[in-house]
């Protein structure tokens, strides 16, 4: 308990009483004076008063001016405080606090009558305070008083007093000293002149902490940790698996650790004794680390067209040897203790999970879940005719491929029946049509002059027939001992019939014949009831007629004609740009499909009334090239050169069906005439970033992110995605990882769009200031200098800030050669020199130009090689990259990839037709390059016959994968 002593003093000169009998005692009393009185004007005691109160009083006298007598001394009087006489004294009188109780206070002066006044004195207020101490340092004061009705001010540290409560509880205060002052305070407002006050010290809270300590999980057996406290100079105990606790240095060491889990416990103990009641604790293991095993190729939902494929993989966090790694119980070879490995495994038809196991030398062994493979044969590049061959089966002409694929319905499986490699004879060209003679097991393709006849059982094939005319429709006659063909050379128009026997040519039908004309038939069938051939006439785009010539008379009469009235109206919105007709004898009709506007006709070959069967919808027809009719099932099957599938198309319920065609990864599909036409890489996204489409004539030009590992494909941009600018003739495309922002270059409008990835929305950065299309052909990054270069055929190589849009001509187009460098096809930007390089497809040849200084020079060229497909000429460049990481340009070329090294400008091959392995490489058009696992993701635009996907490429081999379709 704090106790506060109190002295109380009285000013007044102290008499004591046995010398004094009283006031007045023993003296003679003054004569009064009449009329004089005696007033004392007191400065009173306060109500109530307490002890220690200064106290005033002031004495007067009063009365006719004329009795009492003026005098230059001042008047004294006689005073007299609690029966001590004080003496003569003057006013005013003062005098300091009195102690507690009841005082009497008499003043006299000569001539009047003595004055007296009592008053209470009360006791001063007081404050005690009582603490109770608390862990921590803190404290709880308990406040008292003298007074019951006392309330309690305090002032902390300083600060300004305020009331409190009681108790007062100071257990959170900030560790140092503390210095507190307490009043009492009654309700009429006295307060404690002296404060009750208080010192104390708070202390640190202990606590402990580890620092540094081993990881959770590792190979070593030694540990070693670090520990701190809160409070300075602790010492520390620990407790390592359980023991008691012993003392220990702040850095702490054991070794000799077993395989397992441990755990370690510490506390710390400060100078004064405080122990920590947590004590701080790590837990952790000493393992053997399995080590990761991966495939690194192919990526995820890979598709390939040939029945085996090379998987490389690799294996890390190797601790000890590995013995073997196997892939679907195939054992890989490995050159470097099995830290890369490789493996070929043969596929069945479908997809197959690839499981990978390994094993080191404990005996430990690992096992991995892989990528997904599918394998369905070689993949139609560029389909033109269809037939029905067999149960479930069909025979499918692939111009792009040169061959004659068959494809069984119920597996979606692809063969190559003949073609390159397969079957002596000529090569299948682009093809016009085709006719099968499925008893003979014969099929016959149309290539506009000439017919090819291919033996689907030895693969063989020869010509039947070479014509010097346009030859444009087809059909096998009865028996198939005959062939019908539509010859049309201006005048020169009729159906002839070839014996196939001895090649003799007759004609059927020409301009002598009645009927209606001969001109554009592009599809015929031999209708053997009637000995009539049903013919499609088509202008395209315009009206078609369905005609039937009588091969006996040659007269030719009109089935089904919009122009004659034969046969009901067209549907509205019908265009007809037929792509192809089947033949429903049984059904007496014939099906067309209109390619302009995605749709599907019957016609009644009895009357010659047409009807729609499909309008709109999915753009099902738009690349659609030939049409059967499968009576069994009831339904159209057609072949699609955009989508390079098969598809069926049920009459019933209009439910339309991929019988046979590759997709890897969901989303938007490679539909437009161009496919990909530029890609770039987009590290944050984690995709390739792809134009699709191009200037298409079905499709407009969209932006999609394509993902690496899965195929999946998301619309980013464009088809009703995003707002602002439209865009359709786009060339080149960028991405900015600083930015986060997609740059794309609309050729046709000469202007660099900005796309939001996350909202496709789209905004000009800048469109040429002249207003004409400046041929903006290609562009590239400039990341370190925040710009894209653009070539310009009419500007030559200019510089767009992407901050401000301002453009800068870096290169005049007249300091540029013509063909190479101001139409490039690709532009790539040495991050490290800083030097644009370029390639122009058609040219064999890599230039280099150095922005800094305006001059360029061919900086590497090689050599044509050829091609198997088509004969064509190979290593035209496509596009170029460059791979900083192996000090390498990569150039795309049509058929395969080359590579430029940046010290000494020498040229090898990459890949091509006869290195590595899968998909055909040509009509390649861009490179999105992932040096980190070795990889370029290559686009195909197919083209005119080629296929539309993303491949994914392994630059160590050469072997080529679908990543995206």
């Amino acid at each position: 308990m704090a106790n506060r002593e109190r002295t109380h003093r009285c000013l007044i000169v102290t008499i004591l009483a046995a010398l004094l009998a009283g006031c007045g005692g023993g003296g003679e009393q003054p004569e009064l004076v009449a009329g004089l009185a005696l007033n004392v004007l007191l400065t009173p005691p306060p109500e109530p008063c307490y002890e220690g109160a200064p106290l005033a009083f002031e004495f007067v006298l009063s009365g006719d001016t004329d009795t009492v007598e003026e005098s230059a001394e001042p008047r004294r009087f006689s005073i007299c405080l609690d029966g001590v006489e004080l003496g003569d004294l003057s006013s005013p009188f003062r005098m300091g606090g009195l102690p507690a109780g009841t005082h009497r206070f008499e003043v006299s002066a000569a001539g009047a009558e003595s004055v007296v006044h009592e008053w209470e004195v009360l006791p001063a207020v007081e404050t005690v305070i009582e603490s109770v101490v608390v862990p921590g340092g803190g404290v709880i004061l308990e406040l008292s008083s003298n007074y019951a009705d006392a309330a309690f001010w305090a002032s902390l540290d300083g600060a300004v007093r305020e009331e409190v409560g009681n108790p007062l509880d100071l257990k959170h205060l900030a560790p140092g000293h503390h210095h507190i002052e307490i009043i009492a305070v009654r309700h009429d407002t006295t307060e404690d002149l002296s404060p009750a006050v208080m010192d104390w010290d708070v202390e640190v809270a202990q606590d402990t902490t580890i620092v540094e300590q081993p990881v959770p999980e590792g190979r070593d057996t030694t540990a070693r940790f670090l520990f701190e406290a809160a409070v300075p100079e602790s010492s520390f105990d620990v407790s390592f698996d359980g023991s008691d606790f012993v003392a220990a240095d702040a850095e702490f060491v054991v070794n000799g650790l077993a395989v397992g889990p441990h755990v370690l416990l510490v506390r710390a103990s400060s100078p004064t004794g405080a122990v920590d009641a947590t004590p701080a604790e790590y837990r952790w293991s000493i393992v053997l680390p399995d080590p990761v095993v991966a495939v690194t190729f192919p990526p995820q939902n890979a598709a390939v067209e040939e029945p085996s494929i090379c998987v490389h993989g690799a294996v890390r966090g190797i601790v000890d040897p590995i013995a073997s790694v196997t892939v679907n119980g195939v054992a890989a070879e490995s050159a470097d203790g099995f830290e890369t490995f490789s493996v070929v495994l043969d596929l069945e038809p479908g997809t197959t999970d690839l499981d990978i196991v390994c094993r080191d030398t404990t005996g430990r062994v690992v096992e991995e879940s892989g990528p997904k493979v599918t394998y369905e044969g070689p993949l139609l590049l560029f389909p033109l005719a269809l037939a029905l061959y067999g149960d479930n089966r069909a025979l499918v002409v692939d111009s792009g491929r040169g061959a004659v694929v068959e494809v069984d319905f119920a597996t979606g499986m692809r063969r190559i029946v003949s073609g390159p490699g397969k079957g002596q004879g000529p090569a299948i060209p682009q093809i016009q049509t085709a006719a099968l003679d499925a008893e003979n097991h014969k099929y016959y393709i149309l290539d506009g002059r000439n017919v090819i006849e291919v033996d689907l059982k030895t693969a063989e094939r020869r010509f039947v027939f070479e014509s010097d005319g346009d030859m444009g429709a087809l059909a096998v006659g009865p028996g198939g001992d005959t062939l019908f063909l539509w010859k049309g050379k201006h005048d020169d128009q009729a159906i002839l019939e070839l014996t196939l026997d001895d090649g003799a040519v007759r004609t059927v039908s020409d301009g002598s014949d009645p009927g209606p004309g001969l001109h554009s038939f592009r599809f015929m069938s031999y209708d053997a009831r009637r000995c009539e051939l049903v013919a499609l006439r088509n202008c395209g785009p315009g009206p078609v007629a369905v005609l039937a010539v009588n091969v006996k008379t040659g007269v030719r009469r009109v089935v089904s004609d919009p122009d004659t009235g034969t046969g009901t109206a067209l549907p509205a919105g019908a265009v007809f740009f037929v792509g192809g007709m089947a033949y429903d004898a049984a059904g007496d009709r014939v099906m067309m499909f209109d390619r302009s506007c995605n749709s599907l006709y019957t016609v009644d070959l009895k009357t010659g009334n047409r009807a729609r069967k499909l309008a709109g919808g999915p753009l099902w027809f738009i690349g659609a090239t030939d049409l059967v009719y499968d009576a069994e099932n009831d339904r159209a099957i057609f072949v699609d050169r955009i989508s390079d599938g098969v598809c069926a198309f049920d009459m019933d319920d209009a439910g339309m069906t991929l019988l046979s065609g590759t997709s890897v990864g969901e989303g938007p599909q490679f539909r437009g005439y161009d496919g990909i036409v530029d890609t770039a890489n987009a590290p944050v996204l984690g995709q390739t970033v792809a134009i699709v489409g191009h200037h298409a004539g079905w499709q407009a030009s969209m932006i999609c992110g394509i993902d690496h590992a899965t195929g999946k494909r998301n619309l980013i941009s464009g088809n009703g995605r995003g707002s602002g600018p439209g865009f359709g003739n786009v060339e080149a495309i960028t991405y900015s990882e600083d930015r986060d922002r997609i740059f794309v270059l609309d050729e046709m409008a000469s202007s660099l769009l900005s796309i939001d990835p996350a909202t496709g929305n789209r905004e000009t950065v800048v469109s040429d200031p002249a207003g004409r299309p400046a041929g903006w052909y290609e562009m590239v990054l400039d990341a370190g200098r925040d710009r894209v270069l653009v070539a310009s055929y009419k500007d030559g190589l200019r510089a767009i800030d992407l901050e401000t849009g301002a453009l800068t001509t870096l290169i005049a187009a007249e300091n540029l050669p013509k063909n190479s460098h101001r139409r490039p096809t690709d532009m790539a930007v040495d991050p490290q020199t800083g030097f644009v390089f370029t390639v122009r497809s058609g040219e064999r040849s890599v230039y280099r130009l150095d922005p800094a200084t305006g001059t360029g020079e061919v900086y590497a060229s090689w050599e044509p090689g050829r091609s198997l497909l088509f004969q064509r000429k190979e290593y035209a460049a496509r596009a170029v990259r460059v791979d900083t990481a192996n000090g390498r340009l990569l150039v795309l070329t049509n058929g395969g990839m080359l590579a430029v090294d940046l010290k000494n400008r020498a040229v090898s091959v990459v890949f091509d037709e006869a290195t590595g392995g899968g998909m055909l490489p040509h009509m390649l058009t861009t490179i999105s390059l992932d040096s980190e696992h070795g990889l370029v993701f290559v686009g195909s635009n197919g083209g005119g016959a080629g296929l539309r996907a993303l491949l994914a490429i392994d630059l160590t081999t050469g072997d080529r994968v679908i990543a995206a379709r």
